[in-house]
């Protein structure tokens, strides 16, 4: 961005860099490279991103995304369309970012109970999407935004996560939190220029999760000793560069 790129041209470039680590990565089946319309899920993706920010026609049809997963299932197309939708709503919605990431924790609020709904391998690793898709939110909001309502609804959100690995006993899941935390932080307390103000209130915000959710490891986990320690650090890297 500071080479002088035009918003236009970052975006078509962004696109393009996206469509080639989903190609090289083996995310685009051959049939769509050769033309295939697009399905019902990614033409609700499509129609989202063509609604100007705010509008409830956004938010309606990201509704209808949850309710499709509710009764229907579509799990991996819908997680693998989510991923698209949230890079190009955190460069340039406010609104419909806010949206996204409450529905992202949404699609994981079946899991309420260990007992009655494990938790396999797919699952685990679509949770862990999850949370990588409210880093890129909260990164976007951070770094270029600046948004504190994105900010805010990305902590409440992450913390959710939180307490669905303290509930099914997920380190993993635990340690993908904290890095985004982690990230998202930084991205907040990125400068570009000589004089540019860090964005402050955004680190606070996730400063006052990670506290939260430290306060509760050591309660409710105190064998995770070296996720303790990497929260700990966060919380001491904004007096370090203060």
């Amino acid at each position: 961005m500071a080479k002088g790129y035009s918003v236009g041209e970052l975006k078509l470039y962004k696109r393009q860099w996206e469509y080639e680590v989903r190609k090289n990565r083996g995310l685009i089946p051959e049939d769509r490279l050769r033309g295939k319309p697009l399905s019902p899920i990614e033409d609700i993706v499509v129609e989202v991103l063509s609604i100007p920010d705010g509008d409830k026609r956004a938010f309606e049809k990201l509704d209808k995304l949850y309710e499709i997963h509710l009764w229907l299932g579509y799990e991996e197309e819908i997680f693998n369309s989510l991923g698209y939708l949230t890079v190009m709503a955190a460069m340039r919605y406010t609104r419909l970012s806010v949206k996204l990431a409450d529905i992202i924790y949404q699609l994981n609020w079946h899991f309420a109970d260990p007992k009655n709904v494990p938790m396999g391998k797919n699952e685990v690793r679509r949770v862990k999407n999850s949370i990588e898709h409210l880093e890129t939110i909260g990164h976007f909001a951070g770094e270029f935004n600046r948004d504190i309502p994105v900010i805010k609804v990305v902590c409440r959100n992450l913390q959710n996560f939180h307490y669905l690995a303290i509930l099914y006993r997920k380190r993993d899941i635990e340690q993908k939190v904290v890095s985004a935390l982690h990230s998202v932080k930084k991205a907040c307390l990125t400068t570009y220029e000589k004089g540019e103000k860090r964005f402050l209130k955004g680190s606070e915000i996730v400063d006052e999760t990670t506290e939260s959710i430290l306060l509760e490891l050591e309660k409710e986990r105190p064998s995770w000793k070296s996720i303790v320690i990497n929260l700990k650090k966060s919380l001491n890297s904004t007096k370090d560069r203060a």
